[in-house]
């Protein structure tokens, strides 16, 4: 398995063309954060997922979903170099991303990028 993840943690001002809506933890909560602390936060519950994938995915799901901020937006999708648009509709049992479309419902297992749009 693959993660990538990028957290913008005491960024204090992003170019232009990417200042919405891009932000960081500094911005968002007024203060510097150390770095260090952030990522031993994120190894810590990163640890405790990961032992759920083979021993409780049905609780992992519904943790991701209750906390998803996509559930429900129109959202355009990277999917290896074809953009999807739709609207996001859950994650199956298995994992992958619902996305309705204008043809049904796609199953997405993988993107590139993932952006909300109006």
């Amino acid at each position: 398995m693959v993660v990538g993840v990028g957290l913008n943690v005491n960024v204090k001002a992003f170019p232009n063309e990417i200042s919405h809506p891009a932000t960081s933890l500094a911005l968002e909560l007024g203060e510097e954060i150390s770095r260090e602390e952030v990522l031993i936060s994120c190894l810590r519950r990163l640890e405790l997922r990961l032992a759920q994938i083979g021993s409780d995915f049905e609780d992992l799901l519904e943790a991701w979903s209750a906390r998803c901020v996509l559930n429900g937006n129109n959202v355009r999708l990277d999917v290896g170099g074809i953009t999807r648009t739709g609207r996001v509709a859950g994650v199956s049992p298995q994992g992958e991303l619902l996305l309705q479309t204008a043809t049904g419902i796609e199953k997405i297992l993988q993107a590139n990028a993932i952006r909300i749009s109006d």
